[in-house]
């Protein structure tokens, strides 16, 4: 399991992961899949943040600015091993603009 996101990681703005899974190629590809995403902060495992959805779209102001999170991944064939994966990463702090 591969995990991407679109960075930068901004607490202020959403944050979308998407899974690359490979799986075996005598599993049918019409087989149910299933996803459980979820973010953490290092060492924690209550999640502030899950979805059960094929990618991850973290609403904007879910994360807090200048933390770091842990996003994990269980996905595969309904009835069958899941493959995991995690990924690490950090939120950043908005740039501030203001007009007079």
């Amino acid at each position: 399991v591969r995990i991407d996101g679109a960075r930068p990681f901004l607490a202020s703005q959403s944050n979308f992961f998407l899974a690359v899974v490979r799986f075996s190629a005598c599993i049918p590809e019409k087989e149910e899949m299933a996803f459980e995403w979820s973010v953490a902060l290092p060492g924690e495992d209550v999640p502030v943040f899950e979805s059960e959805r094929p990618s991850l779209d973290i609403p904007p102001g879910v994360l807090e600015p200048s933390t770091s999170y842990v996003v994990r991944l269980s996905a595969g064939n309904v009835g069958r091993a899941p493959a995991q994966g995690s990924f690490d990463f950090d939120t950043g702090i908005s740039p501030l603009i203001s007009s007079i």
